[in-house]
This record gives structure tokens, sequence and C-alpha cells, in this order.
């Protein structure tokens, strides 16, 4: 779906704040009828942050909750794995909620889609599925010329809605998690976002974006580069990861009312 820009267009601050606690109250919804185990979650907040030495025991038995429960999101998504995309009640995206609900885990992809089906229930069709990523930009500094740019995928899927809204701009879409568990505005998330990217995984990412900058311009014939001469600017980004034109999202809202009746707000 192509998302056109509505000039001169303004949301008061008051109005913006109610749309996020709008977005919030979905979020919510989605996590209790939906509740879930997440390896990701579990090592991003968790392991990560534990030492092997300390509390060995407890340690290693949670090493074997994750292992379970890695084992079970494959399962979930062996049986949803082709066309997962179609909202067709047989479909294999209906077939993510169902044992999403059923066994209980699942990573961000299965959550960002409790969430939009939650919307879809809601009748709130102007939300798709979209990524995180991260746009590199290496600046000479004598010119001001962009001379390598590269993209890292931050691997997270969330929603992006605009709720009731018809023509939305962009820049006013809000971002539902509900595995990190919040809605804020895009600004907002992206702070979130970053105290918790995995600061070595970024480091390896730039590391090897340097290094093929490094090589492109030996095999140009500059020789080396010095790293002095340049400035790397970083650019958190959000792009689509799924867009469902209106009509299935009418229909992903009339499957998600009559199987999960709960997901919908009493207005």
């Amino acid at each position: 779906m192509k998302i056109t820009p509505v000039k001169n267009t303004y949301i008061s601050f008051s109005a913006r704040k109610q749309d996020i606690k709008k977005a919030d109250k979905i979020q919510r919804l989605a996590r209790e009828n939906f509740p879930m185990l997440s390896v990701t979650y579990m090592d991003t907040f968790y392991l990560s942050h534990t030492s092997k030495n300390s509390n060995a025991k407890l340690r290693n038995r949670a090493e074997e909750i994750i292992k379970k429960t890695d084992d079970n999101i494959k399962i979930i998504r062996e049986n949803a794995s082709s066309n997962k995309n179609n909202i067709e009640s047989t479909s294999p995206y209906a077939k993510i909620l169902k044992y999403a609900k059923l066994m209980k885990v699942g990573n961000c992809d299965e959550a960002a889609r409790t969430v939009l089906a939650t919307l879809a229930a809601n009748g709130y069709y102007n939300s798709k599925l979209a990524s995180l990523g991260i746009q590199l930009d290496y600046i000479n500094k004598s010119t001001g010329n962009s001379e390598y740019k590269g993209f890292i995928n931050a691997d997270h899927i969330f929603v992006l809605t605009a709720l009731d809204k018809v023509n939305p701009n962009p820049k006013d879409e809000i971002v539902i998690d509900s595995w990190m568990g919040f809605a804020d505005s895009k600004s907002g998330a992206i702070d979130r976002y970053k105290s918790i990217f995995n600061q070595k995984k970024l480091e390896a990412q730039l590391s090897y974006h340097y290094s093929m900058f490094r090589l492109m311009e030996a095999e140009k014939g500059n020789g080396l580069i010095n790293p002095d001469d340049y400035k790397l600017e970083t650019k958190y980004t959000f792009y689509y990861d799924d867009v469902f034109p209106p009509k299935d999202m009418k229909k992903l809202g009339l499957y998600a009312k009559k199987m999960y009746p709960r997901l919908v707000i009493n207005k």
C-alpha cells in the first residue's frame, strides 16, 4: 500500500498522546490474549547480562527452558512456513495465531502478527508489519561527499499503525511493539531500541562495512584510506516488512473477531 504524505498536517501534542494511549491498549490486549515466552527476549534481557560463573545451576535451567522454547517456536514456523501472509481462515497466518495461543511461545515476528490481528479486529486497518534498520554513511570531511553507504538490518519486527487516520503522514505513525511491551512515537521507539540493540553485533557489522569501504577504495586504486579523513553518520530507519491491502486487513479483522473475541475493545 502506497502512503501519500498529507501536506500541512498537524497533530496536537494532546491528540498525539491519546493516540499513543490507544495504541498501547492494543499492545496490552495482544499480550494478554497471546502470552508467550520468547527466546530472543530471554536472551536479550537475561542471559546476555548473566555471567556463566554466576549461579550456574539457575543459568543452566534457563538455557534448558530457552532451548525448549526455541524448539516450539520452530514447530510454529514449520507449520506456517509457506505463504504466511495469506489471511484466509485456513491460512498459515491463522496457524501462527492458533499455535502462538496454544503453545504460548513466539519471538518478535509472532508477537507483531498478534498485534496486527488485534488492530484489524478493532477496525484499525491502516497498519502494517515493519522492521528496523540502521543506515550508514561515510562522509569525506574535506569534500562533504558520501563515499560509502551501508545498511544494517536490526533483525526486529513490530507494527507501524496510523490507527483510524486516512492518508496519514508517515512521520505520525505509531510503533507498537508487544515483544518489548510498548507503544510510542517513532522517535520514542528509536530511543528504546538503542538501549537494547546488541552492541557486539552492531560493532561487528560496523567493522564489516568499514572493511568493505576500504576494499572498494583500494580496488579503485586509491590505496588505504585514512579513518581520520572520514566521519561515520548513522541513522535508525523504519521499513515496511509486510503490507496488506485494506480488503485483506478487513478479512483478518473479521477472522480475529470471530476466533478471538476478547481482542475487541468495548467502545
